[in-house]
């Protein structure tokens, strides 16, 4: 009797998550359904816990569970060697068990009366005893009563799921749970640890930005394990030294307001480290978005000059790639978002200026020379980010602290910045896009292109005459890799960032009395 009856359980669980996995319902019902349910549970927490709606509350939750289930799906498929997306589809399916705790504590205890938190020991051996009793007795903070049993009934699933997917071996699925219950217990305790060793007290916002990262690096790993080849694809094409200026534009930004310290009159902010990371991950979307659909309108041009893009692969999918362009899109946007209004606008503006740069309508590229104001104006828009970091408002009256002279130096480089374009030449030359080669010539405008990058290196050289001899030659460097008959660009980007970053240090190491 009871063994028929496991086996009718065995079979209908079994048959529910291959119907489940092998279903054709797009991915993205399953991610709203998710993210729904999340939502959903969040509203019931509020309920059991008597506490305030807060909107980095919110975001802090929603990426706490994202990174949790990701990790866990990580985590069983070293034993099952399941496909990551049917495991997802098969853990949206288990995840309204979450919705279990707080109706518990609700029935329990009444509403506003159960407060489930992280773990908050003493010490490490209290965090020990905690461990090995499911989170210890509840004392106002940590696990109640209905966390304890829907953690409970997600461990009791991951192994039925683990025993489906083995073919009934024990040991796998009896690991696989152990190792998943490790996991939330780690995630239980992250304020626990953040305290200890970062001295970093609870606050949403800050834990946002601290899921927000986590969230991206199990993304990329799920991502690059899911689809490794297409994932090589992608980052073969990054670009990354273009990637890196603009981070650098960020660092820059910084640097400037850390040599002018004495007129911006605020602390420096406590979150900076984080909001530096983010705006890196921010940057790096905002680059596969823009790389992307660059490569779509492109197409012509890279067929005679840049054979080695993504679209000329046959392996690579482009209805996939465009989607990886709208992911990457919404992920640099909502990432953006953390850093305040200013961060998303700056953002935003980063985006949208090379959207009209390469995009039609405008395509602005195909202004000859002054079409290169569009990466100063990103590298002023990533400067000024940086810069009001350090403010305790980023305002636009704060910002006007951010010294003029730096304003010229952009615009300066916009001359220098026509150097991408020399790669470019028979492509644009065959498309009809007017720019500095074509118009000049090959070796005219790599002679003038050379001269424009003076420029801006005198400039900088002026406004710290200690960093002049340097400048003078980092330039003459620049002219040698230009007028060069084995002319590659990446040395010239290599060249830049080295001496972005010395500026950057000088700024950093010199601060004016």
């Amino acid at each position: 009797m009871i063994k028929e009856l496991f086996n009718r359980f065995n079979n209908f669980s079994e048959n529910t998550i291959n119907k489940i996995e092998n279903s054709k319902t797009p991915l993205y019902y399953f991610i709203f359904s998710f993210l729904f349910i999340i939502q959903l549970r969040n509203l019931l927490e509020h309920f059991s816990a008597g506490t305030r709606i807060n909107f980095y509350a919110h975001i802090h939750f929603i990426l706490f569970y994202c990174c949790l289930i990701l990790t866990i799906i990580l985590i069983t498929r070293i034993f099952t060697k399941e496909n990551i997306v049917k495991s997802f589809k098969s853990f949206s399916l288990f995840f309204p068990v979450i919705l279990i705790g707080p109706l518990i504590d609700i029935l329990h205890k009444g509403i506003n009366n159960s407060n489930m938190s992280y773990f908050y020991p003493s010490n490490f051996k209290e965090l020990l005893v905690m461990f090995f009793t499911f989170g210890g007795r509840y004392t106002g903070l940590g696990a109640t009563i209905g966390m304890q049993i829907h953690i409970l009934l997600i461990l009791i699933l991951i192994l039925i799921y683990t025993l489906i997917k083995t073919n009934k071996n024990i040991k796998k699925s009896l690991l696989s749970s152990f190792f998943s219950y490790i996991i939330i217990f780690l995630y239980g305790s992250l304020a626990y640890f953040l305290e200890r060793f970062f001295n970093l007290t609870y606050n949403d916002i800050a834990f946002s930005m601290i899921f927000f990262i986590l969230f991206y690096i199990i993304l990329l790993i799920s991502f690059y394990i899911h689809k490794k080849d297409f994932f090589k694809i992608i980052f073969k094409d990054s670009r990354i030294l273009r990637i890196l200026y603009y981070f650098l534009m960020l660092i820059l930004g910084i640097a400037i307001g850390y040599q002018n310290y004495d007129l911006l009159k605020y602390s420096i902010p406590d979150y900076l480290f984080l909001k530096i990371i983010i705006s890196f991950l921010s940057i790096l979307f905002a680059a596969f978005f823009s790389i992307i659909t660059n490569n779509f309108v492109d197409y012509n041009i890279d067929k005679i000059s840049n054979k080695e893009r993504p679209l000329f692969n046959n392996n690579l999918s482009k209805r996939d790639y465009f989607f990886f362009g709208l992911i990457s899109l919404v992920l640099s946007l909502i990432s953006s978002f953390l850093l305040g209004y200013f961060g998303f606008f700056c953002i935003f503006l980063l985006i949208g200026s090379y959207f009209i740069y390469s995009m039609p309508p405008i395509r602005f590229k195909r202004i000859p020379i002054f079409s290169k104001l569009i990466i100063s104006f990103n590298s002023l828009f990533l400067a000024l980010l940086g810069f009001s970091f350090l403010l305790e408002s980023s305002d636009v009256i704060y910002l006007t602290s951010f010294p003029t002279e730096y304003i010229i130096f952009f615009l300066l480089f916009t001359l220098a910045a026509n150097f991408i374009d020399i790669k470019d030449y028979e492509g644009d030359k065959k498309e009809g896009i007017k720019t500095l080669p074509v118009l000049l010539g090959l070796e005219k405008s790599k002679k003038l292109i050379a001269f424009f990058f003076i420029l801006p290196y005198l400039f900088i050289g002026l406004l710290n005459k200690d960093l002049m001899i340097i400048c003078i030659l980092l330039s003459l460097v620049n002219i040698l890799l230009i007028t060069d008959k084995n002319y590659n660009e990446r040395r010239i980007l290599i060249n830049i960032l080295f001496s972005i970053l010395i500026y950057i240090l000088s700024l950093l190491i010199y601060i004016p009395k």
